[in-house]
C-alpha cells in the first residue's frame, strides 16, 4: 500500500529524463572514446584556465549557502513545523 502512494508521489518526469540525458552521454563515451577526451579536455580547459576563479568562488559559495541553510535556526524551524503536521496543497498545486 506504501509503495503505491510513493509512486504516485513521485515525478517521474523530472527523474527519468535526467538519467536518459546521462545515459545517452555515457553511451556516446563509450563509443567514441577519442572524441569523448578531445570533448572533456576542450570543457576541462575553458573552466580551468577561463573560467577558473569564477568556478572556484561559484563551488565555495554552493558550499556556504548548503551550510547557512543546514544550520540556519528558521530553516531548522521550518522542516520540524512541516514533519510535524500534514502539509495538504492547494487545489492549483500538485
Amino acid at each position: 500500500m506504501k509503495k503505491n502512494a510513493l509512486k504516485k508521489e513521485l515525478d517521474w518526469f523530472s527523474m527519468l529524463v535526467p538519467l536518459a540525458i546521462v545515459l545517452a552521454i555515457c553511451a556516446l563515451f563509450v563509443i567514441f572514446p577519442e572524441e569523448s577526451k578531445l570533448a572533456l579536455s576542450v570543457v576541462r580547459g575553458f573552466l580551468g584556465d577561463d573560467f577558473g576563479l569564477y568556478y572556484a568562488l561559484l563551488g565555495v559559495g554552493i558550499v556556504g549557502c548548503t551550510l547557512y541553510i543546514a544550520y540556519n535556526s528558521n530553516t531548522q524551524k521550518c522542516i520540524i513545523q512541516a514533519k510535524s503536521r500534514s502539509i495538504v496543497p492547494s487545489s492549483g498545486e500538485r
